[in-house]
């Protein structure tokens, strides 16, 4: 299955920032199916998971982007911001840090 580098990750961070941008984990697994997108962490962390609606969310992560250059999943009743936390705490998108 297709996966995608990963950067700096939580070692760059500071007490209380906000991450910088965000990209998908080298880790990361997935196929996309239409405007979804099936996710799991190849570590064999979590359980594979529906991105439903997110394909184009899951494209714009393949590289480093600022949270206000990602797209909006359709229908989704969490702010982004709580997705993306979600996606990393599941171990398949990373937060990133500038230097």
């Amino acid at each position: 299955m297709p996966g995608a580098g990963q950067g700096q990750e939580d070692q760059n961070a500071t007490d209380g920032a906000a991450p910088r941008r965000w990209r998908r984990s080298e880790h990361a697994i997935w196929r996309e199916a239409l405007d979804d997108v099936v996710v799991a962490d190849g570590r064999g962390c979590e359980a594979p998971f529906a991105l439903a609606g997110g394909a184009r969310l899951w494209r714009a992560l393949s590289e480093p982007v600022g949270i206000g250059d990602l797209p909006v999943i359709e229908g989704e009743t969490h702010a982004l911001s709580e997705l993306l936390e979600d996606l990393c705490q599941r171990g398949v998108v990373d937060r990133l840090w500038d230097k």
